[in-house]
């Protein structure tokens, strides 16, 4: 314990050292700013809906008249899905393990920090956008399962059962929080890259996180398709919304740091 407690300033110093106080403010300045567009694009969003015209409610139409076709399937899917099942397809759809949950938010601050202490920009904010479509999707998908209380798969037969705001897990079907998540995730990461072997990745990352969770007998066919689509138009929208500088606040804060050893430990000032 005692050797944690005069490493550590010795490690603060040693980065007051080598990342001088004006790097340490341009960090700052950055966090501030990201942290800024993503209440922004959050705000931007939940209130996008708002705005929604005619074209846009005939796509809520479309996507709600499909899903509904598509739920003649689901029964035929199941049972599909439940007599594949072995150790390969086991392996394979274990996917759902470590993309569509809390990892995914993981894969966006790898990227985010990369590109923060790289001082690669571009790479920086397909993280953020990352961690923005992970934390706005699953919000979203969230309140649709409460709103919508449909049951799963494991039970009962039918997919036409629904019991909305009941709180039982049971009846969190619709959407696939999962699919939701992994896809808005992939579209951010995926968007942000050139390579056609990068995109693919992640977009075959996410188709298998849907498969997985029919195979798992967790969603019908029916709620990973629009789970799917609802993810890929977050992570898109986010991007998109952002390409035109909205949500970025140009006006840095010009924070200043400094890391002074003192007689009985160490003291962090700040001033803008």
């Amino acid at each position: 314990m005692t050797r944690r407690v005069f490493l550590l300033p010795c490690l603060l110093i040693l980065l007051q050292m080598v990342w001088p106080g004006q790097a340490w403010a341009g960090w700052l300045d950055t966090l501030r700013a990201d942290v800024h567009h993503a209440f922004c694009i959050g705000g931007a969003l939940f209130t996008a809906p708002l705005s929604f015209r005619g074209p846009d409610f005939q796509r809520i139409a479309i996507g709600v008249g499909g899903t509904i076709l598509l739920s003649t399937a689901d029964r035929s899917v199941k049972k599909l899905a439940l007599s594949h099942h072995n150790r390969f397809w086991n392996r394979v759809f274990s996917v759902d393990h470590i993309h569509g949950n809390v990892y995914s938010q993981v894969y966006g601050l790898l990227f985010y920090g990369a590109g923060l202490i790289f001082k690669k920009p571009s790479l920086r904010r397909t993280g953020l956008y990352a961690v923005e479509a992970f934390v706005y999707a699953g919000s979203v998908s969230s309140i649709l399962k409460e709103v919508v209380g449909r049951r799963r798969p494991y039970a009962g037969e039918s997919q036409y059962v629904f019991h909305p705001l009941s709180k039982k897990e049971a009846f969190r079907s619709f959407p696939s929080g999962h699919t939701t998540t992994a896809f808005a995730v992939s579209t951010a990461l995926a968007e942000g890259m050139k390579s056609p072997v990068w995109r693919a990745f992640w977009w075959s990352a996410a188709v298998l996180v849907a498969g997985a969770r029919i195979y798992h007998n967790a969603h019908w066919f029916s709620d990973v398709v629009p789970s799917a689509a609802l993810g890929y138009v977050v992570g898109h929208w986010i991007r998109h919304y952002s390409r035109n500088g909205r949500c970025w606040n140009s006006k840095p804060s010009h924070w200043q740091i400094s890391i002074v050893p003192e007689p009985v430990g160490i003291r962090v000032y700040w001033s803008r």
